[in-house]
């Protein structure tokens, strides 16, 4: 049962990743317009549900509610690469996207940014992966 502290605690994540991207963003020079209005789809009926319950509880209905918005998350949302299946991404969301995956790094402590995409580009299928791995090994990030 997803409960007002779930919903509270995925709120504080949520806050918390979008400050890391802002952060990583602002190093990339992502139009602040960006930053600011990332990830908003995340608060909305198609996909706020869905990830509060794959926070929160592990059964498969959630993960199928789960799944319906990610998919959503990633055909509406221009900083990520599925978004561009097969196409090249413009340089701004190419920043913002790299923006994004620093900010799941510092927001989750999960695996650096780097180590995410080396173990992910072959299932990429987009056009400019040499232009993502310039700036995502660029120093400081």
């Amino acid at each position: 049962m997803i409960t007002i502290n779930k919903h509270i605690n995925y709120l504080k994540y949520l806050i918390r990743h979008k400050w890391f991207v802002l952060k990583a963003g602002l190093k990339l020079n992502v139009p602040i317009y960006l930053l600011l209005l990332h990830d908003i789809s995340k608060f909305g009926p198609n996909e706020w549900s869905g990830y509060v319950h794959n926070f929160f509880e592990n059964n498969n209905f959630k993960k199928n509610k789960f799944k319906a918005a990610l998919s959503h998350h990633y055909n509406n949302n221009k900083h990520h690469w599925q978004y561009w299946n097969n196409q090249t991404i413009p340089y701004k969301y190419i920043c913002e996207m790299i923006a994004d995956w620093i900010g799941v790094q510092n927001a989750t402590n999960k695996k650096p940014a780097i180590q995410w995409y080396n173990e992910n580009k072959n299932t990429m299928t987009i056009k400019n992966k040499k232009e993502i791995e310039k700036l995502l090994f660029k120093e400081g990030l």
